[in-house]
Parts: C-alpha cells; sequence; structure tokens
C-alpha cells in the first residue's frame, strides 16, 4: 500500500502545486473563513460538501459522480493527471477518498483536513468508506492519499470545543504506542501542533505493520471505539467525546478483569480527565440496553457468532485485543451503571 507524504506548514498549499485537472471537493463550512475561502475560489473546477455522517451516502455518491463526470466530459478532464483534492473532515476525507479510489479505477488523491480529528487520525492509513442503511462505514476502500497537507492557519479556525475532541484522540494515540507523549501534550492549540509530527508517526507505525486489516495489529486503533460508537450515536455526541467516555469504558473493563492495576488505572484516568466533556462518565452510562446491544451489532467488526474484538489496556503503551461476546460489553455496562 502507497505511504502519504505528510507535509505540515502555516499555510494552505499554493495552487501552482495542483496539476491543472483538479477537482477541488470541499466543506462548505469552511467558506465562514475569508482566507479559506479566497483559497477555494482559486480552484477552476470545485464542488461543495455539506459535512457529516448523511454525506457518506450511496445516493450522495452516485450524484458526486455525476457531477464529476459531467465536469469531465465539459472541460475534457479525466486523463491520467486527473486529481482529486479534499478540504474537510474526517465525513469528506472518507468520502472524497471514496469517490477519487473507484472512479475511473482509482484517481490521485490529495487530501488537506480541516478538523482536529481528521489531522490527527482519520485523513491517515488509507481508509474510504461510505454507510449503508445508517450503518457506518459498510462499503470503503483501502485508498492512501498520495499527500497530506496539514495547515496550522486551518486549524486555527477552529473553535475550542474542536481542540477538546482533538484531546481525546491524541491521548488515545499515546496510550497505544506513544506512552512517553502522554504527559507532554496539552490542551492547546500550540502543544498538540507542535507533537502533531509524533501523532501522526504513532498512527502511521501501527498501519504500516498491518495496512490492510489482516493480521490484527491495527485492531488496537479502534481503543475506545466499540463502545464509543454507541455512546456518539445514542447521546448525539461528538466523536471526540465519545471516544473520550469509550476509553474510559475500556479502562474500567480491564480493571474489572485485572488486565491492569488499581496504580496505573489512576495515573491514566487523572490525565484523560482533563478533557471537558457535555455530560459526566455516569450519564453516558445511562443508556437502555436493547439499544447499546443494537448498535453493537452493525458493528462491522462483528462476526457471524456475535463476538467482537474489544482493546483492553494493561499499562500506558500497552493494549492488547481480545474477542469477546457483545453479551459480555453489556453485562459490562451494566456492572458499571451499578458501580458509579
Amino acid at each position: 500500500m502507497v505511504t502519504s507524504l505528510v507535509r505540515f506548514s502555516q499555510k494552505l498549499p499554493g495552487l501552482k502545486q495542483f496539476p491543472p485537472e483538479t477537482i477541488l471537493f470541499y466543506d462548505r463550512k469552511t467558506l465562514q473563513h475569508p482566507q479559506i475561502k479566497n483559497w477555494i475560489l482559486g480552484f477552476k473546477y470545485k464542488i461543495a460538501l455539506n459535512a457529516g455522517e448523511s454525506l457518506k451516502t450511496l445516493h450522495s455518491y452516485a450524484t458526486t459522480l455525476n457531477q464529476v463526470q459531467k465536469m469531465a466530459q465539459t472541460y475534457g478532464l479525466g486523463g491520467s493527471q486527473l486529481t482529486f483534492v479534499a478540504l474537510g473532515g474526517g465525513s469528506v476525507g472518507d468520502f472524497a477518498g471514496f469517490v477519487a479510489s473507484t472512479y475511473q479505477r482509482g484517481r490521485k488523491f490529495i487530501s488537506i483536513p480541516s478538523t482536529w480529528l481528521a489531522a490527527i487520525d482519520s485523513a491517515h492509513g488509507g481508509k474510504t468508506g461510505l454507510n449503508l442503511n445508517g450503518v457506518k462505514n459498510q462499503i470503503g476502500t483501502f485508498y492512501p492519499a498520495t499527500e497530506i497537507h496539514i495547515c496550522e492557519s486551518v486549524l486555527k479556525t477552529l473553535p475550542p470545543q474542536a481542540l477538546n475532541d482533538a484531546f481525546a484522540e491524541a491521548l488515545k494515540i499515546c496510550l497505544i504506542n506513544r506512552p512517553g507523549l502522554f504527559f507532554k501534550i496539552s490542551k492547546t492549540h500550540r502543544s498538540l501542533f507542535q507533537h502533531l509530527p509524533q501523532l501522526v508517526k504513532a498512527k502511521y507505525d501501527v498501519v504500516k505493520k498491518d495496512p490492510l486489516e489482516k493480521k490484527g495489529l491495527r485492531k488496537l486503533l479502534n481503543l475506545g471505539h466499540t463502545v464509543g460508537h454507541v455512546f456518539e450515536s445514542m447521546h448525539d455526541l461528538t466523536h471526540g467525546q465519545a471516544v473520550f467516555f469509550g476509553t474510559l469504558f475500556s479502562l474500567r473493563f480491564s480493571l474489572k478483569r485485572k488486565f491492569i492495576s488499581w496504580d496505573e488505572f489512576q495515573f491514566i484516568t487523572e490525565k484523560l480527565f482533563s478533557i471537558q466533556a457535555v455530560m459526566t462518565y455516569q450519564e453516558a452510562l445511562r443508556m437502555p440496553t436493547k439499544g447499546v446491544r443494537n448498535r453493537l451489532m452493525q458493528d462491522k467488526k462483528i462476526s457471524s457468532h456475535q463476538n467482537v474484538d474489544f482493546i483492553f489496556v494493561r499499562a500506558l503503551g500497552k493494549t492488547f485485543v481480545k474477542s469477546i461476546q457483545v453479551d459480555e460489553i453489556i453485562q459490562e455496562l451494566l456492572r458499571q451503571q451499578q458501580e458509579l
């Protein structure tokens, strides 16, 4: 699998860096910022997208392909120089990457994350995806961007809550395989951008060992996500807050099973609780078991035997994958509800 060239810069890349036959996909919300708007307007061929999970549908995919084809036929695009550029967060990157990977059997793809979460996580590793019947990422490809441009001026436009969410994802990466960074990074723009190259490399260190998820090693990156996705949908949380609660669930589950010591558990959770959440963990746990079960069963990682590969924690920098039944997660949820 091709390794993406990641560039860190202060400003957006100059338009001359892109081939003439470039089509820009961009999140409409980025037009709110004058400098970004001027940059977008510099592209001759561009398609605006409404970011969010509702974008990642077969209907949106077909509509966008028709737009691309019409543009290609009208302006004579479609040769070997055809390039797709995506400016947006995770949903725009997932969607545009899938379009790039499938249009004319794959064309060059360049990603410019406009959110912290995309800059830290989703832009890297080559996963693209569409949702199917409301179930996340049931259709997709492994198609790494040729280039990824992470621009500080773009990230500076984001509200404080976005920084808080990104901090949760950053701590998750550190917890998996960058223990030395766990206590160095802080919840500030300067700290996160300063340590971003190391955080990105930490993800690639995992991805390179298992690029197509065949060996199971890449599953470690799902720490906090199995139950996190349930929190996200049941409470309509941001992804970062859902990962925060999902990671806490994994840590408490690990403590219950005696995979992690009490001292190590406290050591890690003390840092995690510097993340500001819209509700307490106790409130987040209040979910009907039927709804939780339904959402867990929709997880693409569920096997035919209703098993899921869950990520447990032994210590800072030491995580592992264990196959458990969905019922075990439900039982643990009920236990934590009673305990807290």
